[in-house]
């Protein structure tokens, strides 16, 4: 359980279709893409507040991680550029990239993008890698050949009394390898770890608030 935006919000990672009892659902998100195979593995949730003066800063700071990620946007608009080509979702949508894969992350039109991206990696490696790739030419980072997800959203209701305890850091890998605008918020909600055999690609991130 996190908090953001004035909210309080559970995550949950379990096999598509599967729900939480007490809760009021929001959205799936998945399937997540298959990771290897890891003794152990941390559940990274994380929140990225970045307003428009972060653009350039945002699409500088190409990266991997060790695991497949998944974002789910509380507000605005971004655009994901992959060797797979972009990806687009808005605010109430989510998306996902697969593991040890550069990545650009393009926030699209004036209104700040605030959103969740929850990385799910092997324990013994770190969350996040500086990558040297940029988008070819013809990609036109994220500004031409974008596909859109198919929407993900279900009607949310309220969750019951919940006992919440978050840990808020800040986002050091990211803020040591790049240099964001002061605009820019980063911030760890949850690291949660679990000795279980995550490989196979149908598992979802599964959303709920209060």
């Amino acid at each position: 359980m996190v908090e953001a935006g004035g909210k309080i919000w559970l995550l949950t990672l379990s096999r598509e279709g599967q729900r939480s009892p007490g809760g009021q659902f929001v959205t799936e998100v998945g399937s997540i893409p298959p990771t290897s195979l890891a003794a152990s593995y941390v559940l990274d949730v994380a929140e990225a507040d970045l307003g428009p003066a972060n653009k350039e800063a945002s699409a500088r700071a190409v990266h991997t991680h060790p695991g497949p990620e998944v974002f789910y946007l509380l507000t605005g608009e971004q655009c994901l550029e992959t060797p797979n080509g972009p990806t687009k979702a808005r605010a109430g949508e989510g998306m996902t990239a697969p593991a040890n894969t550069p990545m650009q992350l393009n926030i699209i039109g004036q209104s700040k993008r605030d959103a969740f991206f929850v990385v799910i990696h092997d324990a013994a490696k770190p969350r996040v890698n500086v990558s040297d790739w940029q988008p070819v030419a013809y990609a036109g980072c994220c500004l031409v050949r974008v596909r859109w997800p198919r929407p993900s959203i279900r009607q949310s209701v309220v969750l019951g009394n919940l006992q919440v305890q978050t840990k808020k850091m800040v986002g050091a890998e990211m803020l040591r390898s790049f240099h964001w605008a002061r605009s820019a918020r980063v911030v760890t909600l949850e690291q949660r770890s679990f000795p279980t055999q995550y490989r196979t690609g149908q598992h979802g991130i599964r959303i709920y608030r209060r």
